[in-house]
């Protein structure tokens, strides 16, 4: 029964990771219109649309904070395999321990890394962050959405962490 309940939150989980995904990806057509837009504007009429390189730039950090998650689910290469894929190749015990290792790195650096943006997510809710450009653009929902993706990371991470970690004991065996 235990296994069963951890396999639904697992599933949940990824179907969570799936709106995100998508979500960014309704992102990525929301950003080529706006630049569809300013370039049209700037060249065609003299006139771009202000403000716009701020929006790319929070839109950019909300398309790939919130689809790294799923992308590192899916083994879409967010990590570093390239020293991994070389030692597949080496004794049983070793390669699974290495990978947990990199693991293991990888979420430490990632909690480390949530844990700063949390710290700079709650200042700029403080002081009412907005850019600095000719449009005025509130820089705190952005830092919250990397902050969420951020989360997301590391609570991906740490599931297949786990997973690494029963697979030693299985490998091992």
């Amino acid at each position: 029964m235990k296994e069963l309940s951890t396999f639904l939150r697992k599933l949940a989980f990824a179907r969570v990771e799936d709106w995100l995904v998508l979500f960014s990806a309704v992102m990525i057509l929301v950003l080529m219109m706006l630049t569809v837009v300013d370039v049209s504007g700037r060249y065609l009429f003299r006139h771009p649309l202000q403000g716009s390189v701020e929006i790319s730039e929070l839109l950019l950090l909300v398309i790939i904070v919130l689809a790294i998650a799923g992308t590192q689910r899916v083994g879409g290469h967010v990590g570093m395999d390239i020293l991994l894929d070389k030692l597949k190749r080496m004794r049983r015990p070793l390669y699974p321990a290495l990978q947990t290792f990199a693991l293991f790195v990888s979420e430490a650096v990632f909690v480390i890394v949530l844990f700063y943006c949390f710290r700079a997510f709650l200042a700029s809710v403080a002081m009412n962050e907005t850019s600095a450009g000719p449009l005025y653009v509130i820089v705190w929902p952005a830092k919250g959405i990397l902050c969420l993706g951020l989360l997301f990371m590391c609570v991906r991470l740490a599931i297949q962490l786990s997973q690494a970690v029963k697979s030693i004991r299985v490998w091992g065996r």
